[in-house]
C-alpha cells in the first residue's frame, strides 16, 4: 500500500483509506456510469455522475462493512486490531496478532462473506420492490447492481485461497484438525498460491482476447495475493519462533556504544570503519540519550567531520525505541515492526543492555525454525518444535542489514 489517511474511528478502530483506493474509485464509477448510461440514454451528464458516484460510495461502504465486520469480531475474541483499511484490492482489517484457536479463526473470517451476502439479498430485495412498484429507473438499476456485486464479492472471498475469507476458513479447519497453525498455515498458502496461478493464467487468456483491462488487472490481484500469502506464512513463522521468549533471549550484548562528545571524524574511523558496525547507541552518564547511524553521517559534508560531534547529528531516543529485556518478543516485535527502526534499545533497570535489531530476529527465527523442523522429524524436544530460552548472549553487537557509508 502506498500511504494512507484515518477517516474515522468506530470502536477505536481507525477506519483508513489509502491513497492508491482513488485508482479502484475512478474505476468503480466508471463502471457504473457506463451501465446507467446504456439503460437510459437521455440521462443529464451531471446527473449520471452524481449517480455513478453514489453507486461507487454505497459500494465501499458496502466493502467497508464487510472488513467492520471482521473487526468486530476479532474484538470480541481479544484479538487487538491496528486498522481497517481500504486500498486499491478492496479492503482489509490488520490484525495485531493472529487468532488463538481455530474457533476464532473460523468466525472471524466467515463473518466478511456472510456480511456481503446478506447485503446482496438487502439490495436485491429492494430492487425487487423497485421494479414491482415502477420506481425511476437508476434506483432499480443501482439496487440490482449492488445486489449482485455483494453477492458476487461474498462468493468470491468463499474461495479457499488464503488470505482470502475462505481460505483462513479452511485454515482453520485443518488447524482444528492437524493442532498446527504453520502446518495449517502452510497448506492453506499453498492453495492461495495455486489460485493466484490460476487467476494469472485466466488474465494471460483475457490479454490474448484484447481484454486488456480485465487481463491486467486479474494479473494484478493475482500477484497481491501471491505476495499476502507469502508474507502471511512468514508471519506465522517469526511468532511461533518467538513463542515464549525474552527481548534478553535474542539481543545483541553487550552493546558496543559512543560518546555523544565523539566527532563525527572519530565516530567513523574509530567505529564504522573498524567495528562494521551500522548504528551506535550514544550513552553520556550511563544512559542513552541517542542513536547515531551512517545515515546521519551522509548528511554532513567530509570537511566538516572533526567539527561536527556526534550530539550534533543523532537521532534523540524517545520511548518508542526502547523494550525491556524482559519483555515477550512478540509484543517487541510488533514494536519493532510497526514502526520504521531496524533497532530497539534494550533496557533493565533503567540501564542499557543490548540492542535487539531486526537481523537478530532474522537469525534466530531462521534457527529455530530449522531445529524445529528437525525436531518433528526426529522426536527431537519431545517432537513439540519447543525448546527453552537460552540466556542472555554476551557477545559485540552488530548491525549488517545496512547499507554501507
Amino acid at each position: 500500500m502506498i500511504g494512507a489517511i484515518t477517516i474515522a474511528r468506530v470502536r477505536g478502530i481507525p477506519v483508513k483509506l489509502d491513497f492508491s483506493w482513488v485508482i479502484i474509485f475512478v474505476l468503480v464509477t466508471s463502471t457504473v456510469s457506463s451501465e446507467i448510461g446504456s439503460q437510459i440514454k437521455d440521462l443529464n451528464p451531471a446527473a449520471l455522475l452524481l449517480l455513478a458516484v453514489l453507486g461507487s460510495l454505497i459500494f465501499f461502504f458496502s466493502l467497508l462493512l464487510h472488513e467492520m465486520s471482521h473487526a468486530f469480531v476479532a474484538q470480541n475474541d481479544k484479538i487487538g486490531v491496528r486498522s481497517v483499511t481500504l486500498f486499491l484490492f478492496g479492503g482489509v482489517a490488520q490484525l495485531e496478532n493472529e487468532p488463538e484457536s481455530p474457533g476464532a479463526e473460523f468466525r472471524m473470517a466467515a463473518v466478511g462473506p456472510a456480511v456481503s451476502i446478506v447485503l446482496g439479498v438487502i439490495f436485491l430485495g429492494i430492487w425487487y420492490y423497485a421494479v414491482q412498484m415502477n420506481l425511476w429507473l437508476p434506483i432499480i438499476i443501482l439496487s440490482n447492481m449492488l445486489g449482485v456485486i455483494n453477492i458476487a464479492l461474498g462468493i468470491f472471498n468463499l474461495v479457499p485461497a488464503f488470505p482470502l475469507d475462505g481460505g483462513r476458513i479452511f485454515r482453520a479447519i485443518v488447524w482444528a484438525i492437524t493442532k498446527d497453525l504453520r502446518k495449517a498455515t502452510s497448506i492453506a498458502v499453498g492453495m492461495g498460491k495455486f489460485f493466484a496461478f490460476v487467476l494469472v493464467l485466466w488474465g494471460l487468456m483475457l490479454l490474448l482476447k484484447q481484454e486488456w483491462i480485465s487481463g491486467i488487472w486479474l494479473i494484478f490481484i493475482a500477484l497481491f495475493l501471491y505476495q499476502a500469502a507469502s508474507s502471511s506464512l512468514r508471519m506465522v513463522t517469526i511468532q511461533k519462533a518467538l513463542s515464549g521468549v525474552r527481548v534478553a533471549d535474542i539481543m545483541s550484548s553487550p552493546p558496543v556504544t559512543v560518546s555523544p562528545d565523539l566527532t563525527v571524524a572519530g565516530l567513523v574511523y574509530e567505529y564504522f570503519l573498524s567495528h562494521r558496525i551500522f548504528a551506535y547507541p550514544v550513552v553520556e552518564n550511563w544512559l542513552p540519550t541517542g542513536i547515531v547511524t551512517t545515515e546521519d553521517v551522509k548528511k554532513i559534508p567530509r570537511e566538516r567531520w572533526d567539527a561536527v560531534t556526534v550530539r550534533d547529528i543523532m537521532q534523540p531516543v524517545t520511548p518508542d525505541m526502547m523494550v525491556s529485556s524482559e519483555d515477550d518478543m512478540g509484543d517487541a516485535f510488533l514494536k519493532l515492526n510497526e514502526s520504521d527502526k531496524t533497532r530497539l534499545l534494550v533496557m533493565y533497570q533503567g540501564k542499557l543492555v543490548g540492542i535487539l535489531s531486526t537481523s537478530d530476529v532474522s537469525r534466530f527465527v531462521q534457527i529455530r525454525d530449522s531445529l524445529d523442523r528437525t525436531g518433528r522429524g526426529s522426536g527431537w524436544a519431545g517432537g513439540s518444535g519447543n525448546f527453552p530460552a537460552r540466556h542472555v548472549r554476551q557477545v559485540p553487537y552488530e548491525q549488517k542489514d545496512q547499507h554501507p557509508l
